[in-house]
């Protein structure tokens, strides 16, 4: 089997540790903060046992743990002093399997935003354990860009008050939505293709596709202005736009090279370099990010990893970055992956009609072997494209 990484997207700290959901499997870890070394604690029941992202913030509430949904359809509440966890649905019966991009606590309610225009937003009272859904949040949604078929809200929200605003996926469009009213409120930003956005009092900053520059939109004017990169040629976009004590800082696509834009210059340039062990990593999926999230700490912000089985933290004043390495126990993917997580996805798959796989799990051949002797008697059927089709198509099974 590959060598799979752990990677999470949101961290709760102890004093010796950080509680983490793995974002690989449904999976919840603890990292020692001296050794690195990485437990595993328990799987999240009711969800599938394969699927990236089911759930990626977690928020405390004194002695208790709420671990919030991507695409799971529960929220998980862990009590710290009893071990006992629960499960609330935020799901409705119907919901066709879109995920919550991100998510926000105002006082004692967590809101569920959405990535698709038919999920709804959900906000859940912490304290009475109830969930409440707003369907209708894309009805001001531009007709050319209100496409139901597929997710619009790629990347994060960002909260203002009670007002969270998104960008309209790789489009020129800023989505506001006032939790209090109901009701969003759609503007065009020029003729950019927008991928991600900061707030700055009345103006935001946002990333554009393909691009090492930034823009920064005047919202009560709709004055626009391009700060340009001094590395453009290196420049392919940005994966995080974070605002902190060192101003806004631009983690990159691709490359390692931490950039910051010099508003007197107005200009995108270096900061830091970004830790050597993240070698090249990169964001070759469409749509997300190479860091899942980050926490801005004061003067440290914390970076979540994507596949890099590393944890880093920028320090703002040294401007400098380093990683916090993370190792489960040699073996761990190859025995307890397997039996709890691999070997339960691929019983998940045999459920149905017909014996389906993914083609992007990755199996050990003694894994893969086992899966196909419970298969034999299924139905095979191609779908999907890619290598698995062709194969299909060469053996000729009809």
């Amino acid at each position: 089997m590959r060598d799979l990484k752990l990677s999470f997207t949101d961290a709760y700290e102890t004093d010796t540790s950080w509680i983490v959901a793995d974002a690989l499997c449904s999976a919840c870890f603890e990292l020692d903060k001296k050794t690195g070394r990485a437990d595993y604690l328990f799987s999240f029941e009711g969800e599938r046992s394969l699927q990236s992202g089911m759930y990626h913030q977690i928020y405390s509430c004194g002695k208790e743990l709420f671990f919030v949904p991507g695409y799971a359809g529960n929220i998980c509440v862990w009590n710290l002093d009893t071990g006992e966890r629960a499960y609330y649905a935020v799901k409705e019966n119907g919901d066709d399997g879109h995920r919550y991009v991100d998510s926000c606590r105002i006082g004692d309610e967590l809101w569920l935003l959405p990535s698709a225009l038919e999920q709804p937003i959900v906000k859940f009272d912490m304290r009475k354990r109830r969930a409440e859904y707003w369907a209708g949040h894309g009805e001001g949604i531009p007709e050319e860009t209100a496409d139901k078929k597929k997710p619009v809200f790629f990347r994060q929200y960002v909260r203002s008050g009670r007002k969270v605003y998104a960008v309209v996926g790789n489009s020129p469009y800023l989505a506001c939505t006032d939790l209090d009213k109901k009701k969003t409120s759609v503007k065009r930003v020029g003729d950019y293709s927008l991928t991600d956005l900061c707030p700055d009092g009345n103006a935001f900053w946002f990333s554009m596709q393909g691009s090492g520059d930034i823009l920064r939109w005047d919202a009560e004017t709709g004055a626009a202005e391009l700060y340009p990169s001094e590395s453009a040629g290196e420049g392919k976009g940005y994966s995080n736009l974070i605002k902190s004590s060192g101003g806004l800082l631009l983690v990159p696509e691709t490359g390692n090279r931490l950039m910051r834009v010099n508003p007197e210059r107005k200009r995108v340039e270096a900061f830091c370099r970004l830790p050597k062990e993240l070698g090249r990593m990169g964001d070759e999926r469409a749509g997300w990010r190479r860091f899942f999230f980050y926490r801005n700490l004061g003067d440290i912000v914390r970076l979540y990893p994507n596949q890099a089985d590393l944890m880093v933290d920028i320090y703002v004043k040294e401007r400098r970055a380093v990683g916090r390495g993370y190792r489960l126990e040699p073996g761990w993917y190859r025995e307890v992956f397997r039996e709890k997580f691999l070997n339960a996805h691929f019983a998940e798959e045999l459920s149905g009609e017909r014996a389906e796989a993914a083609e992007t799990w990755t199996a050990d051949l003694d894994a893969y072997l086992a899966y196909v002797g419970q298969a034999e008697r299924k139905t095979p059927e191609a779908g999907g494209g890619g290598f698995g089709e062709a194969i299909h198509r060469a053996l000729d099974c009809g």
